[in-house]
């Protein structure tokens, strides 16, 4: 929600509870646990056109039981990933936003099937520009 007119926050938490009769949890390669935190908050007087803001994302530990070569289990433990990400306004109908995702180029699985993990994205920054006609 809106903390103030130009600062906006918000927060989600997700908590999955697949459980057998032995109480062991049954989806391992989907996250238990989830948060994620997000703000964006435009810049006061002469650099109102300016917003700045990010994100956090953060997941339990997933793995696949003995699965992997070998026989062993695949596991990716707990992570939290940060997200941020600059706008401009310039007028009307041209605005820039630059976004940098990962920015600590965390090395992650983001996911895991058939014994085999798939690596999630690296740091990449990426500069957009939009126009509306």
């Amino acid at each position: 929600g809106a903390l103030t007119p130009d600062w906006d926050v918000s927060a989600g938490f997700t908590k999955r509870a697949m459980k057998n009769g032995n109480e062991s949890y049954l989806e391992s390669t989907q996250p238990e646990k989830l948060l994620r935190l997000s703000s964006s908050h435009r810049l006061p007087g002469a650099l109102s056109r300016v917003m700045v803001g990010g994100h956090v994302t953060w997941q339990s530990r997933i793995y696949e039981k003995g699965t992997g070569p070998g026989g062993i289990d695949p596991v990716q433990n707990s992570y939290a990933l940060l997200h941020l990400f600059a706008s401009y306004q310039a007028d009307d109908n041209l605005s820039f936003q630059l976004n940098i995702n990962n920015v600590f180029d965390k090395k992650y699985l983001s996911g895991i099937l058939g014994g085999y993990g798939r690596y999630g994205d690296p740091r990449n920054v990426y500069l957009r520009a939009k126009y509306r006609f």
